[in-house]
């Protein structure tokens, strides 16, 4: 079997760190979107039929932001280093999840939509991107084993964020959870550029 280059191995490191990432995205999105305007409906005594259907077009807007955008990032990702693509995925993810975190009442702000549209477009880019680097940068012989422990960390990344991010939202507040998922996407995202950098 061929040896992994030192590049490789750097690269494949960042890609468990990026599935860790990418599956507690997901989950956190999916569950604490909901939660957060069910929650701020109730406390603003607005009816539980109301609340959730603004919920679910606010959610459903982002999966169709994530559906359109995909064939145009995977199109972008084949184009460019897949540790280059990783960045910008990362740096779309952050600035969707800090836009969500940061946005005002999302009964009535109309920065709700482009928040929920940038969330969209950054869990797209994330599904295609990290797959990508890892298939490239993976040798044949050692895939199938590489897969595996990629798939393991992004179970622990589901358990995990899930977890801090169901402390943060009774503790704190009901957008902490997004604001928490944006800090660890730039963290993320300072760690691909770096290993950009030294991998060439």
């Amino acid at each position: 079997q061929d040896p992994i280059s030192l590049g490789s191995t750097k690269s494949l490191v960042l890609g468990c760190g990026a599935t860790f990432l990418s599956r507690g995205d997901l989950t956190v999105l999916a569950t604490f979107f909901s939660l957060w305007l069910m929650a701020l409906g109730a406390d603003n005594s607005m009816e539980t039929a109301a609340a959730q259907g603004i919920t679910g077009r606010l959610f459903g807007l982002s999966q169709v932001a994530m559906l359109l955008s995909l064939p145009f990032i995977g199109m972008l990702v084949d184009r460019l280093d897949r540790a280059t693509g990783l960045c910008i995925a990362m740096a779309l993810a952050a600035a969707g999840y800090f836009a969500l975190g940061l946005v005002g009442d999302p009964f009535n702000s109309p920065m709700i939509y482009p928040a929920v549209l940038s969330m969209g477009v950054g869990e797209a880019a994330m599904i295609v991107s990290v797959p990508a680097m890892i298939h490239q940068e993976a040798p044949l012989q050692m895939r199938g084993s590489i897969i595996g422990v990629m798939a393991a960390f992004g179970g622990l990344g589901i358990v995990l964020n899930i977890k801090i991010a169901g402390l943060l939202f009774d503790g704190f507040s009901y957008q902490a959870p997004f604001l928490w998922m944006g800090i660890v996407n730039l963290a993320m995202l300072v760690w691909a550029v770096i290993v950009r950098l030294r991998t060439g």
